[in-house]
């Protein structure tokens, strides 16, 4: 709707009832076309009227979802540190980074490049969680959301997740293989139809997993694994979106990576 608007003879608006990621509005800012943005995020399109865009180059950062495992594995290990280099630092992708940070975590951002989207590092240091509720900008962390589960089931008190329908019409019903999974842990967890409940504490091993073939809840219990020791099923699924995830946590910890189990 934006290249089609840029194409148009008058200007064009647009709105969502929640913002969603700017990526090609910054890319083609950067690239010379006006595109306004009010403080509720309304956008106002105006239409090229023959002028060419500049030519785009830049460099591909570091994407914030994948990152944002090795973030929970430093913040739910004593005495861990991370440093995540080169990464996406859009305010719309590292809602979780911030969540992780408001239950504790240490977290500290240093800004590299700002040409077209600000780009930068992020250190993550062990502190003690505390729980949290997340309701609001779920759209710019659902994907974070399995991975934010067991930070919470290690963190002190009570969290919920709300307003998360989404995640049962992900790979899997995440919802729903959260929760079995946790309370497999010896987790007290209590489901909703949009999210759930998370007694934190600690969890308890010698557990099987399953992973629904579902790469994220794979990855996110992997976190759980360097806790305690258990067996995620199906663990060739990560392969989707991160095929040597497994080689990177093993430098973190004993991870035996066979062709359908990880232990």
């Amino acid at each position: 709707m934006i290249l089609a608007a840029l194409q148009g003879e008058e200007a064009s608006f647009f709105s969502e009832p929640e913002r969603s990621r700017d990526h090609t509005e910054r890319m083609l800012r950067g690239m010379g076309a006006r595109i306004d943005e009010d403080q509720e995020g309304r956008l106002t399109l105006f239409p090229l009227l023959g002028k060419r865009l500049d030519p785009l180059e830049m460099t591909i950062p570091a994407d914030p979802s994948s990152a944002f495992f090795f973030a929970v594995a430093a913040a739910i290990i004593p005495g861990a540190r991370v440093k995540l280099q080169n990464v996406l630092l859009n305010p719309t992708r590292i809602e979780a980074f911030k969540v992780l940070e408001s239950m504790g975590a240490r977290l500290h951002y240093s800004i590299t490049s700002e040409t077209y989207e600000t780009i930068g590092d992020i250190e993550v240091s062990h502190h003690t969680l505390q729980g949290i509720t997340v309701s609001e900008r779920i759209s710019w962390l659902i994907d974070e959301l399995p991975a934010l589960a067991i930070a919470m089931a290690l963190a002190q008190g009570k969290s919920r997740v709300q307003n998360a329908k989404e995640l049962r019409v992900k790979e899997s019903d995440r919802i729903s293989v959260v929760v079995n999974n946790l309370r497999l842990l010896g987790v007290e967890v209590e489901e909703f139809e949009d999210g759930y409940e998370i007694t934190g504490g600690t969890l308890q091993g010698g557990v099987t997993i399953d992973s629904h073939g579902d790469h994220r809840i794979a990855m996110s219990f992997a976190l759980a694994g360097l806790v305690v020791p258990l067996t995620i099923n199906d663990s060739a699924c990560i392969d989707v979106s991160f095929p040597n995830f497994l080689e990177i946590l093993s430098s973190i910890a004993k991870v035996i990576h066979e062709s359908q189990t990880s232990r």
